[in-house]
């Protein structure tokens, strides 16, 4: 993993990671009003799919632009955001260079439908971004803060990410990473001090209007 965290950008990653700072900047607040915590979640994202990638397969471009996209959809909205990421995709489709046959597998991938779930780079993103959660205590923290206990965060999401790995290459280290964060939170005090953000229904986000 530390290897990982070195390589470079594909020229589209590139181009994805640049519109992913500028997106979460300018408009931070369903970020827990804190931009950098999603461009690292982001950023864990890309490289666990670039490992996963490694491994199994799947066209390396698409899967590091999913994952840096994966949740910019949330500057809007949080229920549903997926439609605004192929809104985000299509209106930077000309920067990204994609041929027409690899922009579509990028949108799928990016989008939640029966069909696409069965796509290998869909479930490399899917499991990519349940590891950098798994993985991240940073993240872990603010999403505790925003639910408020340790109960619901371990319901509502490291219980789920936990279980929901369809690759068994991302089993092996969504095992590793849960025991770890069981040993972490376990010293944790159980109820939350603060929220980041006082938006918990999504309300007062950036329009999809505003952003296109």
């Amino acid at each position: 993993m530390i290897e990982l965290m070195k390589e470079t950008f594909t020229r589209p990653g590139f181009v994805a990671y640049k519109l992913l700072l500028e997106y979460s900047n300018t408009y931070p607040k369903n970020f827990f009003g804190k931009p950098e915590i999603n461009i690292q979640h982001s950023l864990n994202v890309r490289n666990f799919s670039l490992y996963l990638q490694r491994l199994v397969g799947g066209n390396k471009e698409i899967v590091e632009v999913a994952a840096l996209f994966h949740d910019l959809g949330k500057i809007s909205t949080v229920e549903g955001h997926e439609e605004l990421i192929v809104k985000l995709l299509q209106k930077h489709k000309k920067d990204l260079s994609f041929s027409d046959n690899d922009f579509d597998v990028l949108l799928n991938t990016c989008s939640e439908s029966e069909h696409t779930q069965e796509m290998l780079e869909h479930k490399i993103l899917h499991c990519s971004d349940n590891l950098a959660f798994l993985f991240d205590n940073h993240y872990q923290e603010a999403y505790y803060r925003y639910v408020g206990t340790k109960k619901l965060l371990f319901e509502k999401r490291m219980d789920p990410k936990h279980q929901k790995l369809p690759l068994p290459e991302a089993k092996i280290l969504g095992d590793a990473f849960y025991k770890n964060v069981e040993q972490y939170w376990s010293k944790r005090p159980e109820q939350a001090e603060e929220r980041y953000r006082p938006d918990i229904e999504g309300k007062d986000l950036a329009s999809f209007t505003q952003i296109l």
